[in-house]
């Protein structure tokens, strides 16, 4: 994944600043962010992870976790029994999400995946050899996702997109890939104490509602639905889905250029008013 990083006085790569609290007092406001990890830095820090990777998400339970969510998101848009669903995961980790879109698709269900990390990628090829299951895994950035325009019909990404310095990119790239009424699922840490544990380890951008709208607003989408991710408190906390369906051409269009003219009136609203205090 490619993030933006600034130049410091020791030429080090740096990621992206974190906004981790901020608060209001009379007319100042006082924020403290922190700086991610650069793009190099984190590819790193997950490919050596990740032989260990697999057992981690199994203690969480992450294959039946994201399958019960998958299931009742496919349920509540109208999937369940499709048949021959093409998905894509990206950041496949260990394949966790890949083979809970088999349990929740079907096993007819036409999968691929990517992840930066090359490492990530082989342990995802070895768990699901295991498991008796084929995917199309490449090692590519979710910025530049190596798949033609609307390939799939869902689009997954968990826990990828709150690395980026920009996350609506990320989510800009994987709509692309998807059909118009396709859905685009993007799997976050929400703020929790647990959520604050993650960010400590992986310098993650915490997601709440807001900002999870904010997101998908950002990259020309719908406002998302929230849906709970697990039954038990930990899984809750460390897992939320924000879910959209990607709109027709003729809507986007429309969307575009009511943002174009609302654009375009601010900027001749502002023009009248310096013409009048002149």
């Amino acid at each position: 994944m490619v993030m933006n990083h600034v130049s410091r006085g020791d030429a080090r790569a740096t990621g992206p600043l974190l906004l981790v609290a901020s608060a209001r007092f009379l007319s100042w406001r006082l924020s403290l962010e922190r700086e991610g990890f650069a793009q190099s830095t984190l590819t790193r820090r997950y490919a050596a992870a990740a032989s260990k990777w697999s057992a981690i998400t199994s203690a969480c339970g992450a294959e039946a976790v994201y399958a019960d969510a998958l299931t009742r998101i496919a349920r509540s848009h109208g999937l369940t029994g499709r048949r021959k669903v093409r998905a894509l995961d990206c950041g496949v980790g260990a394949g966790a999400t890949l083979r809970a879109l088999a349990l929740a698709f079907g096993p007819d269900a036409r999968l691929a995946g990517v992840d930066a990390a090359a490492e990530m990628v082989s342990e995802a090829r070895a768990a699901l050899f295991e498991a008796g299951m084929e995917a199309d895994l490449r090692r590519a950035d979710i910025r530049a996702l190596p798949f033609p325009d609307e390939a799939f019909d869902i689009c997954v990404s968990a826990h990828c997109l709150e690395h980026l310095a920009e996350p609506e990119t990320g989510l800009r790239e994987m709509a692309r890939t998807i059909k118009p009424g396709g859905l685009l699922i993007a799997i976050l840490t929400p703020r929790s104490m647990v959520g604050a544990w993650v960010h400590l380890k992986w310098r993650v951008r915490l997601a709440t509602d807001r900002s999870a709208g904010a997101m998908f607003a950002a990259a020309g989408l719908p406002k998302p639905e929230r849906f709970a991710v697990g039954g038990t408190w930990l899984n809750r906390a460390l897992s939320v889905a924000y879910v959209a369906r990607k709109p027709a051409p003729s809507l986007q269009i429309g969307a575009q250029a009511s943002s174009s003219q609302a654009a375009s009136g601010s900027s001749n609203s502002r023009q009248i008013s310096a013409l009048t205090r002149a």
